[in-house]
């Protein structure tokens, strides 16, 4: 995400804008004004991951790999961890 950010910010920077983008030229400045506009930029990116995170914890708990399985085992105290000196 600070990628996301950075290259927003990069985007709006003056030399760059007139460029790329001559038209969008002191638009972000003037949206950073705007509290939708903050709302937007913090959100938008968390809920476009959700989904993902919801993907991943829903694979743990109701259909684990060897490897989540071994691993909850571990937690749980069922399997023992040899430490070697």
């Amino acid at each position: 995400m600070f990628v996301y950010y950075c290259t927003i910010f990069l985007m709006s920077a003056d030399s760059v804008a007139k460029t790329f983008q001559p038209n969008m030229e002191n638009v972000f400045p003037n949206l950073l004004g705007s509290p939708k506009a903050w709302i937007l930029l913090l959100f938008t990116p968390l809920l476009a991951l959700l989904p993902d995170f919801f993907i991943k914890t829903w694979r743990k708990a109701y259909s684990p790999d060897p490897l989540d399985r071994l691993v909850a085992a571990q937690r749980q105290g069922m399997l023992q961890t040899s430490t070697s000196a």
